[in-house]
């Protein structure tokens, strides 16, 4: 899976905006017994995801002004797998997006199967009683067609939940299926000088 257009991510956003969202405030330098362990190209290679994950929590904890002394070799470093993160993320966020409509068809079909088993049991029920009562007299057709239609509707509910299962598995299988970039564009500097950091952080605007 790519990470979307500007436009979906735009949607995105707009369908999973979390309220009250504050950035953390980031003092401690970063681990970099964990960063110089990893080979950039390797994970990108390998699409390792996991070794990624690793790294997460002392690439958003850490702080670049406690590091004063970096060298370049470092810098790039560091920016690397903080865009590998960042699109790793990204790609989980998206991901989670698309698969929340699916569970909710799921659910709401789950629901109506639940209805409709309810209605055929209840009138089979009334079936059996009056069975056990008619002593041996033809039941009427309205008692058999009610039954009938109850058992129709429960077939299309069952028919209609495996199949938002089976969406629901689709979507789940589909958003496993994360993959790095190898190429990368050129970073548009306009825009990244164009955001007042402090006033970003100030505002929490994730925007």
């Amino acid at each position: 899976m790519r990470p979307s257009s500007g436009a979906q991510m735009a949607d995105i956003y707009s369908s999973t905006c979390i309220s009250n969202f504050q950035f953390s405030s980031r003092v401690a330098p970063f681990d970099w017994r964990l960063l110089h362990g990893v080979d950039v190209d390797e994970v990108v290679r390998l699409n390792d995801v996991a070794a990624l994950e690793a790294l997460i929590g002392t690439l958003q904890q850490g702080s670049i002004d406690a590091e004063p002394t970096l060298s370049q070799h470092e810098y790039v470093q560091l920016f690397r797998l903080v865009q590998l993160a960042v699109e790793h993320l990204w790609q989980m966020r998206e991901s989670h997006t698309q698969l929340y409509p699916a569970y909710t068809r799921a659910h709401t079909a789950a629901d109506s199967w639940k209805a409709a088993a309810q209605a055929y049991l209840q009138l089979g029920g009334r079936l059996l009683q009056q069975l056990q009562s008619s002593n041996g007299a033809l039941l009427s057709e309205q008692v058999l067609s009610q039954v009938a239609d109850a058992r129709e509707a429960l077939e299309k509910a069952d028919a209609a939940y495996n199949a938002a299962l089976d969406k629901l598995e689709a979507e789940d299988l589909t958003a496993r299926r994360h993959s790095l970039r190898r190429q990368r564009l050129e970073i548009n500097w306009r825009l990244v000088f164009g955001v007042d950091m402090q006033q970003l952080v100030a505002k929490g605007d994730v925007q």
